[in-house]
């Protein structure tokens, strides 16, 4: 994959807001987990279907060394980074998560599996689909949390 030289696109901040406010509607009465799957579920499909903005986020770093790039980007996703951390202290509160998990760094983690997503769809080629491959992570990374092994909506 070459590093990407341009900024994230204009209007990205609204796409990634809408995003998370579409996944919340679909997951309303189902979930803090089924939320966090549906906003990777839609952002991937986003990705997928516009590959250079992924490459935008989570490529290689840009020729900008002033650090305005990384800067957009951290401005880009201070929203999810906040809304996740709201969903995981419901998930704590639930009992779905122990209680001593930190909210700032779960949310990390959660933006680390969108990244790794993307990488490893690249490094296969993008011959597999980007959602499931996020699926699969994210799954792990919940059930790691609540003491499962499976993603989200997925049966036993």
């Amino acid at each position: 994959m070459r590093p990407y030289r341009a900024a994230p696109p204009p209007g990205l901040g609204e796409i990634l807001s809408g995003q998370w406010t579409e996944a919340g509607a679909e997951a309303c009465g189902a979930g803090v987990q089924e939320a966090l799957a549906g906003f990777l579920r839609l952002h991937l499909e986003f990705l997928a279907a516009r590959p250079e903005v992924g490459e935008a986020l989570y490529a290689g770093p840009p020729d900008d060394e002033s650090g305005a790039h990384d800067a957009a980007v951290r401005d880009l996703f201070k929203p999810v980074l906040v809304a996740v951390e709201g969903a995981v202290e419901r998930a704590k509160g639930e009992g779905l998560f122990p209680a001593d998990l930190d909210p700032a760094m779960a949310a990390l983690h959660y933006l680390g599996v969108i990244q790794m997503s993307f990488v490893f769809w690249n490094m296969r080629g993008r011959s597999e689909s980007l959602p499931e491959i996020g699926r699969g992570l994210l799954g792990q990374l919940l059930g790691s949390l609540s003491g499962g092994d499976r993603p989200p909506g997925q049966a036993g």
